[in-house]
């Protein structure tokens, strides 16, 4: 009667270790529209300071050069506003200055965003990769 047990026992866990190697945890979304928002209302309001996290999954990049704003990988989100000049596909084109930087997917950023008349600087803190 013993063994029965122990044949049970041994056969649960091995369910349980089979169950969680197959299981995989969720990648989690991009937040695209929060932090675009952000810069919209950091870009009209001159001497805004705001500190956001930004979620960008692997295989999503952003990338920003002059005035223009390319997400690759996804689309980003049309938000209409005195700052924002138009639209290019995956591009949203500011009336405001950028500067240049580059965010890769796969990565949990905690970002500084500032900005100057005519100019919005995006900061760096830190960076978390997603596992």
């Amino acid at each position: 009667m013993d063994l029965d047990y122990i044949l049970v026992y041994a056969g649960l866990i091995t369910i349980l270790i089979l169950s969680l190697v197959m299981v995989k945890p969720p990648t989690p979304s991009h937040n695209l529209k929060e932090f675009i928002t952000i810069l919209i209302i950091a870009g009209e309001h001159p001497g805004s300071s705001i500190q956001v996290r930004l979620v960008l999954p692997k295989g999503i990049d952003v990338e920003a050069s002059g005035k223009k704003l390319t997400v690759k990988g996804a689309e980003p989100p049309r938000i209409e506003s005195s700052i924002v000049e138009g639209f290019d596909g995956n591009t949203v084109i500011f009336k405001v200055e950028l500067g240049d930087w580059l965010l890769l997917g796969g990565y949990i950023y905690t970002l500084k965003i500032h900005s100057k008349p005519g100019k919005i600087i995006v900061e760096k803190l830190f960076s978390t990769k997603i596992s």
